[in-house]
Parts: structure tokens; C-alpha cells; sequence
């Protein structure tokens, strides 16, 4: 898509639309997009329309926002490692703000994939660099309060090196 969207902007939306139309008539839940911010603390980003058609047709998806650009290729490869784990997501993305390191799930459904990312999540940031964080822990959180919510599958991963326990203030 971002392809297309490059080359003829004009073609993009149309294709866009036409996606979103036929999606919409056969998955409706997978489309909820989340839009605003979802806690009173914390902004989060809105569904992109990636995520939208990802969610679609796999069901299950995980977004990886990070602090620190220096932690941007360390957070693609654990992208990649939760892919090969069948949670694939849309590309990383850093944020300036503070945050504790955590899983977050909007469905009740969602919490066993919760726990089973933070797993995978916090084996590879101990494994990955170099005993730095040995004792990284990150921590599953219920956002199932929140409104609007994503569809069922989607959970977000929030991972900040400069904190090396899931506790602590916002």
C-alpha cells in the first residue's frame, strides 16, 4: 500500500476505500479502530489503516512502541522474533514520553496473548543484549475499561530500556 501510495495518491485512496468496503462487509469487528488516547496518562496513536487490514486478515497483532532511537534495532528484531511467534505487527515506533515497561490488552480474550508476549518480549530483551538487562521485566496490563478499543487480537507492546522493572510512576 505504501508502495501505491507513493507512486499515484489518487490510486491509493481508491484502493483504500475498496479494501476497508470489503472488509467491512465480511469482518466487521476486525475494523474497530481505537482512535484518541486510551488512558488519561498516556497518549497512544490511533489504528492506522495498516493495522486495520493486518488485524483483517491475521487475526492477531502486536505494536511495538519504544524509547530511545538507539534501541530502533533492537526493537525491529523483536518485532521480527514476535512475528515468528504468529504476532506479527506494523513497524516500530519510538516515543518521547516515560512509561513503564508493559503488555497492554483491550479484550478479555486477549489476556493469555498478553502474558504470552510479555514472555516472549522480556526473554528476548534479557537474551538479546548482552546481559545489560538481565533483569528487564515487563508487566501485562488490562486496559479492558478503555473506550474505543481495538478488535480482539491486538495487544501493544511498551517497552522502555531506560527502565529496567515494569514499576513506577507514569
Amino acid at each position: 500500500m505504501r508502495c501505491c501510495e507513493r507512486r499515484d495518491k489518487a490510486r491509493a485512496a481508491k484502493l483504500r476505500e475498496k479494501i476497508l468496503a470489503n472488509l467491512s462487509s465480511s469482518t466487521p469487528t476486525a475494523l474497530g479502530a481505537a482512535q484518541g488516547s486510551l488512558t488519561h496518562e498516556m497518549p497512544t496513536k490511533p489504528i492506522t489503516f495498516e493495522q486495520r487490514v493486518t488485524a483483517a486478515v491475521l487475526q492477531k497483532l502486536a505494536s511495538i512502541e519504544f524509547r530511545g532511537p538507539e534501541n530502533t534495532d533492537l526493537m525491529n528484531r523483536l518485532r521480527q522474533q514476535l512475528a515468528q511467534s504468529s504476532l506479527p505487527g506494523p513497524e516500530v515506533e519510538e516515543v518521547k514520553i516515560d512509561f513503564p515497561n508493559q503488555v497492554r490488552y483491550f479484550n478479555l480474550e486477549d489476556r493469555a496473548l498478553a502474558v504470552e508476549t510479555a514472555s516472549v518480549v522480556q526473554n528476548f530483551i534479557r537474551t538479546q543484549t548482552g546481559g545489560t538487562y538481565a533483569d528487564y521485566e515487563i508487566a501485562v496490563r488490562s486496559f479492558v475499561s478503555h473506550e474505543p478499543k481495538p478488535p480482539a487480537g491486538q495487544v501493544e507492546v511498551w517497552c522502555n530500556l531506560g527502565r529496567k522493572t515494569a514499576h513506577g510512576a507514569w
